[in-house]
């Protein structure tokens, strides 16, 4: 799979023509920034390319994250523009930025959803951007048939949820299949988050090798919360220095298999009955989940905190951090451990491969080998030292996905699509 790959921290590779493009683009179009508080200015008066982002959620999850990070790196040389189903932590941003940002009936179903594509087609003719991003997985193929029924130029698929992962019975295998062709076959480029899933692209032949990228997600030293911030944090919540605090963070459904975590957590007890397990976030089986921990005889030190307003400080706060999920585009609360300095125990599966160093910065387990996991986080949990040492190196990789270093591959990209729109 030569040619294909475009990757942080090592050569770019381009099908041919397209370097031509980007030294044509530089040297024949002049980019002017613009005060944010213009951005309803028209493209041509602006002199700014203008990029419209489509998010089907604004709800929660690494997505809007991810997507905010661009909007505020990219805001003062692009003419933005978002669109998404609902309002959340993107639409926050764009209040912030000054960036226009239209809601549509994106989240419902049914009948709803069809009036909400045709008005997604009637909005992007009326806005005429010149790149449109979608970010899956919903909406990539809403998108990327809106936007050429539209007559976008080019197209960008952000394949940031593979549906691919969740094919667990015939329904499903059709429906995903096709939620990830369309958008791959007729955006001009795919981008996954990580070389795992970039390999899945590949293998199901979704989309050309030459249209097939990979740009990870980006974090920040800054985005590491205070030293106040997490006394704070562990003061409201309770937390005692002369306990072990284990956090795990995200969505409580069957991705994360946070089944496996507490039913590890009677061997941890055992061993460490210093530890405490806090699982911070909500969802469909949170209910088995907080059962389960009644039922295993471990409530009273597992601890359910729901969903809350910034998870990074949970991790900032804790010594350990837990992730059981059978997948990920990327794994963003892996990258949030690190960049805070925590060591992490996670399965081995695509996406946090990717980004966990193994037995370096964190160790990686089976999925689904309860024993193991519950020695990895018992021996974590009885050497401060190493958790130190783990710790530390993990701040040192995980500068490579500093926000300049993977926004950069983003300007590439964005420069060709331009300079062949």
């Amino acid at each position: 799979m030569n040619g294909s790959a475009y990757q942080v921290g090592r050569e770019s590779h381009w099908a041919g023509g397209v370097e031509d493009d980007v030294h044509q683009l530089r040297s024949t179009v002049r980019v002017e920034e613009v005060p944010s508080s213009d951005h309803r200015v028209n493209i041509c008066e602006s002199k700014r390319p203008r990029v419209a982002h489509l998010l089907h959620s604004d709800s929660s999850g690494g997505g809007p994250v991810s997507v905010s990070r661009m909007l505020k790196y990219f805001h003062r040389t692009q003419d933005q523009v978002m669109l998404a189903g609902d309002r959340g932590r993107v639409f926050a941003t764009c209040q912030e930025l000054q960036i226009s940002f239209y809601q549509l009936p994106l989240e419902t179903k049914g009948k709803a959803i069809l009036a909400g594509f045709w008005m997604l087609i009637w909005r992007l003719r009326q806005l005429r951007p010149d790149v449109l991003v979608v970010h899956g997985q919903w909406a990539g193929p809403l998108g990327a048939i809106a936007g050429r029924l539209a007559g976008v130029p080019k197209l960008i698929y952000v394949a940031r949820w593979p549906a691919f992962y969740t094919s667990w019975d015939l329904l499903r295998v059709v429906r995903n299949h096709l939620s990830e062709r369309v958008p791959c076959r007729l955006c001009d480029w795919t981008v996954t988050l990580s070389e795992s899933n970039r390999y899945q692209y590949f293998i199901r032949r979704h989309v050309e090798e030459g249209r097939l990228l990979m740009i990870p997600n980006a974090i920040s030293p800054d985005d590491r919360p205070t030293a106040a911030q997490v006394a704070e944090f562990r003061k409201q919540h309770g937390w005692r220095d002369d306990h072990c605090n284990v956090v795990s963070v995200g969505r409580l459904c069957d991705q994360k298999r946070v089944m496996w975590l507490v039913q590890s957590w009677p061997r941890v007890i055992q061993r460490c009955p210093q530890a405490r397990l806090w699982i911070v976030g909500d969802g469909p089986r949170r209910t088995y989940l907080e059962n389960l921990a009644r039922e295993l005889g471990v409530s009273d030190t597992c601890f359910f905190m729901g969903a809350k307003a910034s998870g990074m400080e949970a991790i900032a706060s804790a010594d350990v951090v837990a992730m059981t999920s059978v997948y990920e585009s990327r794994g963003n609360v892996a990258m949030e451990a690190m960049v805070c300095g925590r060591p992490v125990v996670a399965s081995d599966v695509d996406g946090v491969r990717d980004t966990i160093n193994r037995e370096v910065d964190g160790f990686l387990v089976r999925p689904g080998d309860i024993q193991d996991f519950a020695d990895r986080l018992i021996q974590l949990i009885e050497d401060p030292a190493l958790r130190q040492k783990m710790g530390a190196a993990g701040r040192r990789s995980i500068q490579r996905y500093d926000v300049p270093l993977v926004m950069r591959e983003y300007e590439k990209l964005f420069a060709v699509a331009l300079a062949q729109s």
